[in-house]
This record gives C-alpha cells, structure tokens and sequence, in this order.
C-alpha cells in the first residue's frame, strides 16, 4: 500500500470517525414511544457506521500489523456484548435482580477494557505510521491513549461509587464523559491530520523524483 493510499484510507477513518462521533450524541435511554424508532434508527446507523470502521481498520492492517489487532479486538467485544445478553435473559428468567446487575457489570468491565486495547493499538498504529513524517503527532498518539485510560478509569470510579455516594458518583461520571469527549474530538483532529501529512508527504516523494 503506498503512501497515497494509506492516506486515503486513513481519510474514510476521519470522516468515519466523525459519522460515530454524532450518532453517539443522541443515543439515550429514552425508549419512549414516540422517540423509540428513531434511537433505533440511530443504533442501525451507529452500528453500520462502526462495522465499516472496522473494515477499514482490516485494511490499514495489510500496511500496519497493530491495525489488525485492534481489528479483532473489536469483533471480540462484539461478541462479548452478545453474550452479555443472553446471560441478561437467563438472569430475568430467574428472576433475579442481583443477578442481573452483576452480568450486566461483568460484561461491562470486560467489554471497556477490550475496548481500551482496541484504541491502544489503533492509536499505536497511527503512531507508527505518521513518526517518519511528524514525530510531534506520532507522540500526540500516544499520550491521547493515556488520556484514553483516564477517562475510563475515572468513569469505573463512578460506577463504584454509585451505590454508597450517588451524587459523587454523578458528577465523577460528568467529569469522565467530558474527557472521552474531548479525547473522540482529538483522535478526529489526529486522523484528520495525520491522512494530511500521508498525503503531502506522497505529493513530495513524487516530485523528488521528478
């Protein structure tokens, strides 16, 4: 894959990544009547919208083997969430609330930190691929992971604490979402810059050899 098509394909990521971005807004929990088909519709697209993400991440693999792994590790959550429900029905067969939230909460844990992997090794990808042409961003890569890891272990506070301390735990919970945003914001701005440099770094190789 030369430079010019890693660009590309890193393009479709961004604009991917953008796409995911806002269908992520207006999931919700509201499964009233009059709005329940459209968060449906929302959840088909998000859904579309990430298996196509993951797709691409397949391809950028032929050029980069950690694109790859991320790859799988996504389809590995996938499969993890299924699982969550079918032990979530067998819970509600039993009727047993406990039960319930302690599947719910397994799943949960594992599926985040599934999740985590998977951006370490996207972002470690993007890293390794951009460092002969910008090693500031390929840097910026890497501690956007750690941010990544913050905002996650932030969020597992509040989920901890929302037993004993609800309205700790709320605004810990405030305080986690506002960092996952801005680091979904960054990766946007990162990808968006990093197919740029792709780009212009192919427009000077070809004039070199010119």
């Amino acid at each position: 894959m030369s430079t010019a098509e890693l660009s590309k394909w890193i393009k479709y990521l961004f604009y991917l990544a953008i796409a995911i971005f806002i269908t992520g807004l207006f999931t919700s929990d509201d499964h009233e009547s009059t709005v329940s088909i459209t968060f449906d519709i929302v959840g088909l697209l998000s859904t579309g919208l990430n298996v196509a993400y993951l797709v691409i991440l397949f391809m950028l693999g032929k050029y980069e083997k950690n694109y790859k792994t991320s790859a799988w590790l996504r389809i590995i959550t996938v499969g993890i969430s299924l699982l969550m429900i079918v032990f979530a029905k067998s819970a509600v067969v039993q009727d047993s609330l406990f039960g319930i939230i302690g599947v719910v909460l397994t799943f949960w844990i594992i599926t985040v930190a599934i999740t985590l992997a998977s951006d370490y090794y996207e972002f470690k990808a993007h890293s390794v691929i951009i460092s002969p042409y910008d090693v500031v961003l390929a840097n910026k890569w890497k501690r956007l992971w750690t941010y990544d890891l913050i905002g996650i272990a932030i969020l597992m506070l509040g989920v901890i604490m929302l037993m004993p301390m609800p309205l700790v735990a709320a605004m810990i919970t405030l305080v986690a979402s506002i960092i996952m945003i801005v680091v979904s914001i960054l990766k946007i701005i990162y990808i968006y810059k990093t197919s740029n440099i792709l780009n212009t770094a192919e427009e000077i190789e070809r004039y070199t050899e010119m």
